[in-house]
């Protein structure tokens, strides 16, 4: 079976790859267990932590890898580059006091990624599929870093709408938010300044 774009190197990630192989043959629908820390390493979310954040990627333009969902578990695994820890973890506590939770997975750990073919009904799907070759991108972990906290930050805002009468003056809380908007957006300036020269 020739597999679509980007599972040949997920397959020679894991552990037997010609087991992988073999079981994607056979079920292409099928998720697989795949060790983390050599060829990706993967921060797992909330699932509407993750959809949020991916969004707000996108629609900026920044730099994204490929994304996997587990919809039974609710939750949004977003693949980096193998290392990407210190610099992800360093952007996640500069930016906020309120870290959104998520879990780091690098090595000594195991990914369930979904199937090359994985349909719209199954539990493990892609929302952005490998790409033919993982191509290292040093601003992907900046760019998720920010963009995950700009999420939670977001989420926070929207579920609290509508639970109390808009004040007259904005709260310290609601000038706090405003307040780190303000340095996202300073801080993706100075990224997409670096990124030119």
């Amino acid at each position: 079976m020739t597999f679509r774009r980007g599972i040949g190197w997920l397959i020679d990630s894991a552990e037997n790859p010609a087991d992988c192989r073999r079981a994607w043959s056979n079920e292409p629908r099928n998720p697989y267990l795949i060790p983390t820390g050599e060829t990706f390493d993967l921060i797992s979310v909330d699932l509407r932590l993750g959809l949020e954040t991916a969004d707000l990627l996108r629609r900026r333009r920044l730099p994204l890898g490929p994304v996997a969902l587990d919809y039974s578990a609710r939750r949004a695994g977003f693949l980096l580059p193998p290392g990407s820890r210190d610099t992800f973890e360093r952007l996640v506590f500069l930016e906020t006091l309120r870290a959104p939770q998520y879990r780091y997975l690098d090595e000594g750990s195991f990914a369930v990624l979904p199937g090359p073919v994985a349909l719209a009904a199954d539990r493990h799907q892609w929302l952005i599929s490998p790409p033919y070759r993982p191509t290292p991108e040093l601003r992907q972990a900046t760019a998720l870093a920010l963009m995950l906290v700009a999420a939670a930050e977001l989420l926070r805002r929207a579920d609290r709408f509508g639970d109390t009468p808009p004040p007259s003056a904005p709260t310290a809380d609601q000038t706090d938010s405003a307040d780190f908007m303000d340095a996202v957006d300073t801080a993706l300036k100075r990224m997409a300044m670096n990124s030119a020269h």
